[in-house]
């Protein structure tokens, strides 16, 4: 989120003027993927209608190589086969299987980079993104009809 941070601060003075204007900027959220396939979240931020001050990117997955794959611990119950002798001998159907739970390590074996959350998985994307604006004291409208609402508003006024 320092990447945001920075972004905020050189764009300050045009979110200040859409803030004062028309009381924020616009937040719009997608999911996509880039050319190599790897998923990721954007947040645009518009100042007014059709200008995009700028567009922040989350990628899901690992943060140093972008992989979705983690290795992780389970509990789970099943039927199992013994013997005689109350000794294994093969796997049955699995029953019951509680939430997995890390550590979590990225499956790339370039990469094995260990979490104890899943990376990205454990906040709301946009609602960052909201806060970090708010906090610069800027307005947000996550509804672009209000937004474009509040632009007629004061362009009939002029």
């Amino acid at each position: 989120m320092n990447h945001l941070k920075e972004l905020i601060t050189n764009h300050k003075d045009s979110l200040l003027d859409s803030h004062l204007k028309y009381g924020g900027v616009c937040l719009s959220y997608q999911e996509s993927s880039d050319l190599d396939g790897r998923d990721y979240e954007e947040v645009c931020i518009e100042l007014d209608e059709g200008n995009i001050a700028f567009s922040v990117q989350r990628f899901k997955g690992c943060t140093d190589c972008g992989c979705m794959e983690f290795s992780a611990h389970q509990v789970s119950r099943s039927n199992i086969v013994v013997d005689y002798n109350n000794e294994f001998i093969s796997s049955g159907e699995l029953y019951d299987a509680e939430k997995p739970y890390g550590p979590y390590i990225c499956t790339n074996s370039d990469c094995g980079k260990e979490y104890e959350t899943l990376p990205n998985n454990n906040s709301d994307y946009l609602e960052d993104v909201q806060n970090k604006l708010k906090e610069e004291g800027i307005g947000v409208y996550l509804d672009r009809s209000s937004f474009l609402e509040k632009i007629n508003q004061f362009e009939n006024k002029e």
